[in-house]
């Protein structure tokens, strides 16, 4: 009799060991996964700052082309090649109006500078890792 219970327990006691390696084991598998999307996550926020940063680039360039310039291009894509901005390439666009103003003639530029990761600005078809960033300023002259 004394030997039954001994082999019962050693029995319980395996079962147990296995029980508790295999939540330690989805344990460690959820800590793996969260780890590779927060990654993930921080790798697109870190895109979005750069798609963000060109977008102000687009801006500041078709302002400078409005108010030095007197230039208002319809279209014009921008890219940073060789720039930590690379993969990243800009559309600007400008529209121009003029009003009349108490007999003095205004005009205005509306301009939009969208980035975006992946070409062509915007890309409906890209996957999980495009990013988009839009900016739009009016200037007057």
């Amino acid at each position: 009799m004394c030997r039954e219970r001994y082999f019962a327990q050693r029995g319980f006691s395996l079962i147990s060991a296995i029980f508790i390696v295999l939540i330690l084991a989805a344990l460690a598998g959820y800590a793996a996964s969260v780890a590779i999307n927060q990654s993930h996550a921080s790798a697109l926020d870190a895109l979005g700052a750069r798609a963000l940063a060109a977008a102000r680039s687009g801006a500041e360039w078709g302002a400078y082309q409005s108010l030095r310039l007197n230039s208002c291009a319809a279209s014009t894509t921008l890219s940073f090649t060789g720039t930590p901005l690379d993969p990243i390439s800009v559309a600007v666009s400008c529209i121009r109006t003029t009003s009349n103003e108490a007999g003095a003639t205004l005009t205005f530029d509306s301009i939009t500078a969208l980035a975006c990761n992946q070409a062509p600005c915007p890309n409906a078809g890209a996957g999980a890792n495009y990013v988009e960033r839009q900016i739009t300023m009016v200037v007057a002259h």
